[in-house]
C-alpha cells in the first residue's frame, strides 16, 4: 500500500502541534515546580524588586499593572482595570519572612487593599502566585531594571 502524500503532511502537522510536542507555559505552582521552577528566596526577591519596575496581571481582578518599586519600600505606578479605565497606584511594599511580596496599596479612585504574592522563577522567567499551594494559578511577571 502506497502512502498518500497529503496524508503524510497532515500527519506531520498533527504531530508537530500535538500537546505532547508544543511547549506550554505552566499554569499552576505545581506545573512550575515539576518543570524545575523554584520559589524566589526572600533575600533574592528584595534585591530583584528594589529599584525595579514590576508589571503583570493582578490576581483576582485581571487589572494590568506597572509599578515602580522604590528602594525605600514605596511604590508608584498605574493599573488598567478590566473596564479599560487607568488609575494611579501608590503604596508600600516589603518582603515577608516566607518570601512573599507584601503590598499595601491605594489607587486614585480611593480603593485600598493589601496583597501577598509568592514569586517563582525558572531560567529568566518570573511568575506570581497568591499561595504556594500546588493548584494555585501562576501569572507572569516582568521585572525591568532601570
Amino acid at each position: 500500500m502506497k502512502a498518500n502524500p497529503v496524508s503524510i503532511v497532515v500527519g506531520l502537522l498533527l504531530l508537530a502541534f500535538s500537546p505532547f510536542t508544543v511547549a506550554q507555559e505552566p499554569k499552576t505552582v505545581g506545573d512550575w515546580l515539576d518543570r524545575g521552577g523554584v520559589q524566589v528566596a526572600r533575600e533574592e526577591l528584595v534585591k530583584l524588586l528594589s529599584g525595579a519596575v514590576n508589571s503583570g496581571v493582578q490576581h483576582g481582578t485581571n487589572a494590568k499593572f506597572r509599578n515602580d518599586m522604590k528602594e525605600d519600600g514605596s511604590l508608584k505606578g498605574t493599573a488598567v482595570l478590566a473596564n479599560g479605565q487607568t488609575v494611579d497606584v501608590f503604596g508600600k511594599w516589603t518582603v515577608g519572612q516566607n518570601g512573599e511580596l507584601l503590598n499595601e496599596l491605594n489607587n486614585s479612585k480611593g480603593s485600598r487593599w493589601k496583597s501577598s504574592i509568592f514569586y517563582f522563577k525558572f531560567e529568566n522567567k518570573y511568575f506570581g502566585a497568591s499561595s504556594r499551594d500546588r493548584s494555585t494559578q501562576l501569572l507572569e511577571r516582568e521585572i525591568e531594571r532601570k
